[in-house]
Protein backbone atom coordinates (compact mmCIF):
# COMPACT_ATOMS: atom_id res chain seq x y z
CA UNK A 1 0.00 0.00 0.00
CA UNK A 2 0.73 3.82 -0.95
CA UNK A 3 2.55 4.85 2.61
CA UNK A 4 1.04 8.54 2.32
CA UNK A 5 -2.60 6.89 2.54
CA UNK A 6 -3.04 6.27 6.61
CA UNK A 7 -5.15 2.62 6.70
CA UNK A 8 -5.62 2.85 10.43
CA UNK A 9 -9.35 4.01 11.27
CA UNK A 10 -9.30 7.63 12.49
CA UNK A 11 -8.93 7.31 16.49
CA UNK A 12 -11.45 9.30 18.57
CA UNK A 13 -10.04 11.44 20.97
CA UNK A 14 -10.73 10.42 24.61
CA UNK A 15 -12.02 12.55 27.46
CA UNK A 16 -9.08 13.51 29.96
CA UNK A 17 -9.26 12.95 33.60
CA UNK A 18 -10.69 16.69 35.33
CA UNK A 19 -9.91 18.09 39.00
CA UNK A 20 -13.02 19.37 40.72
CA UNK A 21 -12.11 23.07 41.46
CA UNK A 22 -14.26 26.19 42.30
CA UNK A 23 -16.69 24.34 44.45
CA UNK A 24 -18.26 28.07 45.58
CA UNK A 25 -17.61 29.50 42.51
CA UNK A 26 -20.62 31.16 40.48
CA UNK A 27 -19.40 28.99 37.41
CA UNK A 28 -20.25 25.52 39.12
CA UNK A 29 -23.49 27.22 41.22
CA UNK A 30 -24.64 28.31 37.00
CA UNK A 31 -23.70 24.64 35.65
CA UNK A 32 -25.56 23.04 39.23
CA UNK A 33 -28.83 24.99 37.80
CA UNK A 34 -28.31 24.32 34.43
CA UNK A 35 -27.68 20.22 34.93
CA UNK A 36 -31.60 19.42 35.99
CA UNK A 37 -32.45 20.54 32.55
CA UNK A 38 -29.73 18.66 30.43
CA UNK A 39 -30.52 18.57 26.64
CA UNK A 40 -31.77 14.83 26.11
CA UNK A 41 -29.12 13.16 23.66
CA UNK A 42 -27.15 16.82 24.20
CA UNK A 43 -23.76 17.50 25.02
CA UNK A 44 -24.46 18.01 28.84
CA UNK A 45 -26.01 15.17 29.05
CA UNK A 46 -23.15 12.97 27.84
CA UNK A 47 -21.15 15.20 29.97
CA UNK A 48 -23.15 14.32 32.77
CA UNK A 49 -22.95 10.68 32.08
CA UNK A 50 -19.08 10.41 31.91
CA UNK A 51 -18.97 11.95 35.29
CA UNK A 52 -21.12 9.52 37.14
CA UNK A 53 -19.52 6.45 35.78
CA UNK A 54 -16.43 7.82 36.41
CA UNK A 55 -14.42 8.20 33.55
CA UNK A 56 -14.14 12.20 34.30
CA UNK A 57 -14.48 14.24 37.11
CA UNK A 58 -16.13 17.69 37.57
CA UNK A 59 -14.80 20.30 36.08
CA UNK A 60 -17.46 23.39 36.54
CA UNK A 61 -15.74 25.46 33.69
CA UNK A 62 -16.33 22.46 31.41
CA UNK A 63 -20.32 22.29 32.58
CA UNK A 64 -20.43 25.92 31.50
CA UNK A 65 -19.38 25.85 28.22
CA UNK A 66 -21.24 22.20 27.66
CA UNK A 67 -24.49 24.42 28.64
CA UNK A 68 -23.16 27.06 26.25
CA UNK A 69 -22.61 24.37 23.40
CA UNK A 70 -26.10 22.67 24.02
CA UNK A 71 -27.55 26.34 23.30
CA UNK A 72 -25.70 26.82 19.84
CA UNK A 73 -26.87 23.08 18.66
CA UNK A 74 -30.37 23.80 19.41
CA UNK A 75 -30.75 27.41 17.66
CA UNK A 76 -29.17 25.26 14.66
CA UNK A 77 -31.23 22.98 14.36
CA UNK A 78 -33.94 25.46 12.89
CA UNK A 79 -30.82 27.75 11.68
CA UNK A 80 -30.37 27.42 7.36
CA UNK A 81 -27.71 29.26 5.68
CA UNK A 82 -28.88 31.80 2.78
CA UNK A 83 -26.15 30.43 0.38
CA UNK A 84 -26.13 33.80 -1.31
CA UNK A 85 -24.04 37.11 -1.38
CA UNK A 86 -25.31 40.50 -1.28
CA UNK A 87 -25.11 42.09 -4.46
CA UNK A 88 -21.93 44.08 -5.38
CA UNK A 89 -22.37 47.85 -5.01
CA UNK A 90 -19.89 48.19 -7.94
CA UNK A 91 -17.98 46.42 -10.67
CA UNK A 92 -14.30 45.42 -9.18
CA UNK A 93 -11.35 47.53 -9.09
CA UNK A 94 -8.41 46.06 -9.74
CA UNK A 95 -6.51 45.13 -6.59
CA UNK A 96 -3.16 44.26 -7.30
CA UNK A 97 -2.82 41.69 -9.52
CA UNK A 98 -4.93 38.94 -10.45
CA UNK A 99 -4.46 35.01 -9.21
CA UNK A 100 -3.13 33.69 -6.10
CA UNK A 101 -0.72 36.54 -5.78
CA UNK A 102 -3.21 39.00 -5.55
CA UNK A 103 -4.06 38.34 -2.58
CA UNK A 104 -0.96 39.96 -1.06
CA UNK A 105 -1.92 42.84 -3.35
CA UNK A 106 -1.32 46.72 -2.89
CA UNK A 107 -2.36 48.79 -0.39
CA UNK A 108 -5.14 50.44 -2.79
CA UNK A 109 -7.28 47.68 -2.31
CA UNK A 110 -6.81 47.58 1.49
CA UNK A 111 -10.05 50.35 2.16
CA UNK A 112 -12.25 48.34 -0.41
CA UNK A 113 -11.65 44.68 1.84
CA UNK A 114 -12.29 47.13 5.16
CA UNK A 115 -15.60 48.65 4.35
CA UNK A 116 -16.78 45.18 2.73
CA UNK A 117 -15.88 43.86 5.76
CA UNK A 118 -17.23 46.60 8.16
CA UNK A 119 -21.27 45.88 6.82
CA UNK A 120 -21.44 42.25 7.75
CA UNK A 121 -23.50 41.22 10.80
CA UNK A 122 -24.54 37.42 11.29
CA UNK A 123 -28.18 36.75 10.38
CA UNK A 124 -30.49 35.61 13.24
CA UNK A 125 -28.91 31.87 14.78
CA UNK A 126 -25.98 32.31 12.45
CA UNK A 127 -23.76 33.43 15.79
CA UNK A 128 -21.41 30.28 16.62
CA UNK A 129 -19.06 30.40 19.80
CA UNK A 130 -15.47 30.65 19.68
CA UNK A 131 -13.67 28.95 23.01
CA UNK A 132 -10.14 29.85 24.13
CA UNK A 133 -8.18 28.61 27.25
CA UNK A 134 -5.15 27.38 28.05
CA UNK A 135 -3.22 24.16 27.08
CA UNK A 136 -5.13 20.74 28.60
CA UNK A 137 -8.58 22.59 29.73
CA UNK A 138 -10.65 20.62 27.70
CA UNK A 139 -10.79 21.97 24.30
CA UNK A 140 -11.16 18.94 22.12
CA UNK A 141 -12.22 17.14 24.00
CA UNK A 142 -15.72 19.22 24.31
CA UNK A 143 -15.04 20.24 20.47
CA UNK A 144 -15.27 16.50 19.23
CA UNK A 145 -18.68 15.59 21.69
CA UNK A 146 -20.40 18.81 20.30
CA UNK A 147 -19.47 17.60 16.38
CA UNK A 148 -21.10 14.18 17.46
CA UNK A 149 -24.17 15.02 19.31
CA UNK A 150 -25.15 18.08 17.09
CA UNK A 151 -27.81 17.53 14.57
CA UNK A 152 -26.39 19.41 11.83
CA UNK A 153 -25.71 17.28 8.84
CA UNK A 154 -24.13 19.76 6.53
CA UNK A 155 -21.10 19.62 9.21
CA UNK A 156 -16.92 19.44 8.91
CA UNK A 157 -14.48 19.13 11.96
CA UNK A 158 -11.26 20.16 11.23
CA UNK A 159 -8.00 21.24 12.56
CA UNK A 160 -6.84 24.37 11.78
CA UNK A 161 -3.68 23.45 10.09
CA UNK A 162 -5.48 20.94 7.84
CA UNK A 163 -8.11 22.91 6.78
CA UNK A 164 -5.58 26.10 5.66
CA UNK A 165 -3.33 24.10 3.36
CA UNK A 166 -6.65 22.95 1.78
CA UNK A 167 -7.52 26.51 1.10
CA UNK A 168 -4.02 27.51 -0.03
CA UNK A 169 -4.47 24.20 -2.18
CA UNK A 170 -7.72 24.74 -3.48
CA UNK A 171 -6.82 28.82 -4.47
CA UNK A 172 -3.73 27.40 -6.36
CA UNK A 173 -6.78 25.10 -8.19
CA UNK A 174 -8.23 27.78 -9.46
CA UNK A 175 -5.39 30.08 -10.03
CA UNK A 176 -4.22 27.58 -12.84
CA UNK A 177 -7.31 26.86 -13.96
CA UNK A 178 -7.62 30.73 -14.62
CA UNK A 179 -4.76 31.52 -16.37
CA UNK A 180 -6.34 32.18 -19.31
CA UNK A 181 -9.31 34.47 -17.79
CA UNK A 182 -7.48 37.55 -17.29
CA UNK A 183 -10.71 39.67 -16.05
CA UNK A 184 -9.99 36.69 -12.80
CA UNK A 185 -9.11 39.00 -9.63
CA UNK A 186 -7.70 37.34 -6.27
CA UNK A 187 -11.15 38.16 -4.48
CA UNK A 188 -12.97 36.15 -7.39
CA UNK A 189 -11.06 33.21 -6.77
CA UNK A 190 -11.61 33.21 -3.10
CA UNK A 191 -15.22 33.73 -3.65
CA UNK A 192 -15.30 30.51 -5.57
CA UNK A 193 -13.47 28.74 -3.34
CA UNK A 194 -15.63 29.30 -0.22
CA UNK A 195 -18.80 28.60 -2.36
CA UNK A 196 -16.95 25.31 -3.07
CA UNK A 197 -16.72 25.11 0.93
CA UNK A 198 -20.09 26.07 1.46
CA UNK A 199 -21.20 23.25 -1.17
CA UNK A 200 -19.23 20.93 1.58
CA UNK A 201 -20.79 22.32 5.07
CA UNK A 202 -21.86 25.26 6.21
CA UNK A 203 -21.07 24.15 9.88
CA UNK A 204 -16.94 24.55 10.43
CA UNK A 205 -15.85 23.09 13.74
CA UNK A 206 -12.32 24.44 14.32
CA UNK A 207 -9.61 22.89 16.35
CA UNK A 208 -6.55 25.10 17.51
CA UNK A 209 -7.53 28.58 15.55
CA UNK A 210 -4.10 29.97 15.06
CA UNK A 211 -2.91 32.28 12.83
CA UNK A 212 0.85 32.97 12.16
CA UNK A 213 2.12 33.18 8.70
CA UNK A 214 1.19 36.41 6.47
CA UNK A 215 -0.45 34.11 3.64
CA UNK A 216 -2.54 32.93 6.15
CA UNK A 217 -3.52 35.69 7.79
CA UNK A 218 -5.02 37.59 4.24
CA UNK A 219 -6.52 34.53 3.35
CA UNK A 220 -8.27 33.66 6.36
CA UNK A 221 -9.80 38.33 6.54
CA UNK A 222 -10.91 37.70 2.76
CA UNK A 223 -12.10 33.58 3.12
CA UNK A 224 -14.02 33.61 6.42
CA UNK A 225 -15.30 37.50 5.39
CA UNK A 226 -17.28 35.51 1.90
CA UNK A 227 -18.26 32.30 4.00
CA UNK A 228 -19.92 34.81 6.74
CA UNK A 229 -21.57 36.31 4.33
CA UNK A 230 -22.79 32.86 3.10
CA UNK A 231 -24.22 32.07 5.95
CA UNK A 232 -21.22 29.75 7.99
CA UNK A 233 -21.01 28.94 11.21
CA UNK A 234 -18.14 28.51 12.81
CA UNK A 235 -17.51 26.68 16.44
CA UNK A 236 -13.63 27.11 17.41
CA UNK A 237 -11.34 26.29 20.06
CA UNK A 238 -7.98 28.32 20.45
CA UNK A 239 -5.31 29.18 22.99
CA UNK A 240 -6.04 33.02 22.33
CA UNK A 241 -8.77 35.05 22.21
CA UNK A 242 -9.34 36.34 18.91
CA UNK A 243 -7.76 40.36 19.68
CA UNK A 244 -4.44 38.35 20.46
CA UNK A 245 -4.39 36.38 17.11
CA UNK A 246 -1.81 36.93 15.24
CA UNK A 247 -0.04 39.14 17.57
CA UNK A 248 3.48 40.44 17.00
CA UNK A 249 2.88 39.78 13.35
CA UNK A 250 4.35 40.85 9.83
CA UNK A 251 1.92 43.49 8.52
CA UNK A 252 -0.78 42.64 11.52
CA UNK A 253 -2.36 46.00 10.77
CA UNK A 254 -3.58 43.71 7.16
CA UNK A 255 -5.05 41.25 9.52
CA UNK A 256 -6.64 43.37 12.02
CA UNK A 257 -10.04 44.36 10.62
CA UNK A 258 -10.69 40.61 10.27
CA UNK A 259 -11.19 40.16 14.48
CA UNK A 260 -13.92 42.02 14.92
CA UNK A 261 -15.84 40.14 12.08
CA UNK A 262 -14.79 36.92 14.21
CA UNK A 263 -16.12 38.38 17.58
CA UNK A 264 -19.35 39.65 15.70
CA UNK A 265 -19.88 36.02 13.89
CA UNK A 266 -18.79 34.21 16.95
CA UNK A 267 -19.40 34.56 21.02
CA UNK A 268 -16.58 34.65 22.60
CA UNK A 269 -15.90 32.23 25.59
CA UNK A 270 -12.68 32.17 28.18
CA UNK A 271 -12.61 28.90 29.69
CA UNK A 272 -10.23 30.31 32.45
CA UNK A 273 -8.70 27.20 33.62
CA UNK A 274 -5.47 27.21 35.15
CA UNK A 275 -4.57 23.99 35.37
CA UNK A 276 -3.24 21.54 32.77
CA UNK A 277 -5.05 18.28 33.70
CA UNK A 278 -2.84 16.26 30.93
CA UNK A 279 0.21 16.52 33.37
CA UNK A 280 -1.38 14.65 35.64
CA UNK A 281 -0.40 11.57 33.67
CA UNK A 282 2.74 9.26 35.32
CA UNK A 283 4.00 5.89 34.27
CA UNK A 284 5.48 3.47 37.13
CA UNK A 285 7.21 1.84 35.17
CA UNK A 286 10.38 3.23 33.82
CA UNK A 287 10.67 0.60 30.91
CA UNK A 288 7.55 2.01 29.58
CA UNK A 289 8.67 5.50 29.28
CA UNK A 290 8.27 7.08 25.72
CA UNK A 291 9.47 10.29 26.75
CA UNK A 292 13.60 9.28 27.42
CA UNK A 293 15.81 11.89 28.58
CA UNK A 294 18.58 12.95 28.26
CA UNK A 295 20.49 11.97 25.15
CA UNK A 296 23.05 9.38 26.32
CA UNK A 297 24.23 6.50 24.63
CA UNK A 298 21.95 4.39 27.29
CA UNK A 299 18.82 6.07 26.04
CA UNK A 300 19.56 5.42 22.32
CA UNK A 301 20.30 2.05 23.07
CA UNK A 302 16.82 1.87 25.03
CA UNK A 303 14.97 3.66 22.07
CA UNK A 304 17.02 1.11 19.03
CA UNK A 305 15.50 -1.71 21.64
CA UNK A 306 11.77 -0.67 21.60
CA UNK A 307 11.81 -0.44 17.88
CA UNK A 308 14.00 -3.20 17.40
CA UNK A 309 10.91 -5.03 19.16
CA UNK A 310 8.46 -3.54 17.23
CA UNK A 311 10.05 -4.60 13.99
CA UNK A 312 11.26 -8.16 15.25
CA UNK A 313 14.09 -8.01 12.50
CA UNK A 314 12.28 -6.68 9.33
CA UNK A 315 13.07 -3.11 8.97
CA UNK A 316 12.64 -1.10 5.61
CA UNK A 317 15.09 1.35 4.54
CA UNK A 318 14.63 4.84 2.28
CA UNK A 319 10.55 4.04 2.25
CA UNK A 320 8.67 7.65 1.25
CA UNK A 321 5.50 9.39 2.01
CA UNK A 322 4.54 11.29 -0.99
CA UNK A 323 1.94 14.49 0.00
CA UNK A 324 1.07 17.65 -2.29
CA UNK A 325 3.88 16.05 -4.94
CA UNK A 326 6.62 16.23 -2.41
CA UNK A 327 8.17 12.95 -1.26
CA UNK A 328 9.51 12.43 2.10
CA UNK A 329 12.02 10.07 2.63
CA UNK A 330 11.62 7.67 5.61
CA UNK A 331 15.35 6.92 7.12
CA UNK A 332 13.87 3.50 8.65
CA UNK A 333 10.22 2.13 9.19
CA UNK A 334 8.52 -1.82 10.49
CA UNK A 335 7.36 -3.76 7.47
CA UNK A 336 4.79 -5.35 9.18
CA UNK A 337 3.76 -2.56 11.54
CA UNK A 338 2.85 1.49 10.69
CA UNK A 339 6.15 2.58 12.87
CA UNK A 340 8.47 4.60 11.76
CA UNK A 341 11.93 5.78 12.89
CA UNK A 342 13.17 9.62 12.39
CA UNK A 343 15.99 11.69 13.64
CA UNK A 344 14.89 15.48 14.82
CA UNK A 345 17.40 16.75 12.04
CA UNK A 346 15.31 14.60 9.47
CA UNK A 347 12.21 16.70 10.75
CA UNK A 348 13.16 19.64 12.09
CA UNK A 349 16.66 20.47 9.94
CA UNK A 350 14.59 20.23 6.74
CA UNK A 351 12.09 22.71 5.46
CA UNK A 352 9.52 20.61 5.89
CA UNK A 353 5.95 21.72 6.94
CA UNK A 354 2.45 21.12 8.25
CA UNK A 355 1.21 18.70 4.93
CA UNK A 356 4.19 16.89 5.36
CA UNK A 357 3.69 16.14 9.01
CA UNK A 358 0.24 15.40 8.90
CA UNK A 359 1.67 12.60 5.65
CA UNK A 360 3.64 11.53 7.69
CA UNK A 361 1.11 10.87 10.49
CA UNK A 362 -1.52 9.78 8.16
CA UNK A 363 0.99 7.22 7.56
CA UNK A 364 2.38 5.74 10.76
CA UNK A 365 0.40 5.22 14.37
CA UNK A 366 4.06 5.67 15.82
CA UNK A 367 6.71 7.96 15.04
CA UNK A 368 10.05 7.50 16.93
CA UNK A 369 12.31 10.60 17.08
CA UNK A 370 15.65 9.90 18.31
CA UNK A 371 18.43 13.06 19.24
CA UNK A 372 15.79 15.86 20.45
CA UNK A 373 18.25 18.55 21.26
CA UNK A 374 17.95 21.54 24.16
CA UNK A 375 16.29 24.39 21.46
CA UNK A 376 16.61 28.38 22.23
CA UNK A 377 15.52 31.36 19.65
CA UNK A 378 18.47 30.77 18.25
CA UNK A 379 17.19 27.39 16.49
CA UNK A 380 13.59 29.24 15.77
CA UNK A 381 13.15 27.11 12.91
CA UNK A 382 13.65 24.28 14.23
CA UNK A 383 11.30 25.37 17.15
CA UNK A 384 8.68 26.38 14.58
CA UNK A 385 8.99 23.17 13.01
CA UNK A 386 8.93 21.24 15.73
CA UNK A 387 5.51 23.08 17.39
CA UNK A 388 4.32 21.86 13.71
CA UNK A 389 5.40 18.55 13.92
CA UNK A 390 3.81 17.58 17.25
CA UNK A 391 0.58 19.07 16.30
CA UNK A 392 0.01 17.69 12.95
CA UNK A 393 1.16 13.90 14.98
CA UNK A 394 -1.35 14.98 17.88
CA UNK A 395 -4.14 15.55 15.30
CA UNK A 396 -3.60 12.36 13.30
CA UNK A 397 -3.62 10.48 16.82
CA UNK A 398 0.03 9.24 16.13
CA UNK A 399 1.95 8.04 19.15
CA UNK A 400 5.78 9.50 19.73
CA UNK A 401 8.35 8.06 21.25
CA UNK A 402 11.70 9.98 21.27
CA UNK A 403 14.55 10.71 23.53
CA UNK A 404 15.27 14.49 24.20
CA UNK A 405 18.05 16.67 25.64
CA UNK A 406 15.62 17.38 29.12
CA UNK A 407 11.95 17.10 29.67
CA UNK A 408 9.23 18.91 27.89
CA UNK A 409 9.04 21.98 30.05
CA UNK A 410 12.70 22.80 29.70
CA UNK A 411 13.44 21.62 26.35
CA UNK A 412 12.79 25.30 24.91
CA UNK A 413 15.24 28.10 26.71
CA UNK A 414 13.89 31.49 26.82
CA UNK A 415 15.29 34.14 28.73
CA UNK A 416 13.08 36.49 30.38
CA UNK A 417 14.56 39.42 28.06
CA UNK A 418 13.37 37.31 25.57
CA UNK A 419 9.79 36.43 27.05
CA UNK A 420 9.65 40.44 27.20
CA UNK A 421 11.02 41.35 23.68
CA UNK A 422 10.31 38.93 21.80
CA UNK A 423 7.85 39.07 18.74
CA UNK A 424 8.18 34.91 18.08
CA UNK A 425 4.54 33.36 18.51
CA UNK A 426 6.54 30.26 19.23
CA UNK A 427 7.27 31.41 22.95
CA UNK A 428 3.43 30.75 23.57
CA UNK A 429 2.79 28.34 21.58
CA UNK A 430 5.07 26.02 23.12
CA UNK A 431 3.03 25.65 26.14
CA UNK A 432 0.96 23.44 23.99
CA UNK A 433 3.61 21.37 22.38
CA UNK A 434 4.75 20.59 25.95
CA UNK A 435 1.21 19.87 27.06
CA UNK A 436 0.85 17.30 23.70
CA UNK A 437 3.90 15.74 24.23
CA UNK A 438 2.49 14.57 27.72
CA UNK A 439 -0.91 13.52 26.36
CA UNK A 440 1.13 11.57 23.20
CA UNK A 441 2.91 9.38 25.62
CA UNK A 442 -0.21 7.52 26.72
CA UNK A 443 -2.60 7.71 23.38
Amino acid sequence: RALGTCSRPPAVLRPWSTVARMQGSPALQASRRWNSNAAPGGCMEHYLHLKSSGEIQEDPRQEVCMNMLDDLAKHLESYSPKMARLPKAAPKVATGGSGLFGLFGSKAAAPKTKSVEAALQPAAGQRGLYLWGGTGTGKTFMMNMFYDKVKVQSKKRIHFHEWMIDVHSRLHKRQKGSSANTDSTADDLVEQVAADMMKEAWLLCFDEFQVTHISDAIIMKRIFSVLFELGAVVVATSNRPPKDLYLNGLNRPLFLPFIPVLEAFCHVHDIGAEVDYRMCSTRDEEDDRVYITPNGSDEIKLLETKFAKICQGHVRFGVQVETQGRRIVVPRCAENSDVAWFTFKDLCDKPLGAADYLAIGQAFHTIFIADIPRLTMQERDQVRRFITLIDALYESHAKVVCTAALDPISLFHVSDEERKTSVADEIFAWDRTVSRLMEMQSA
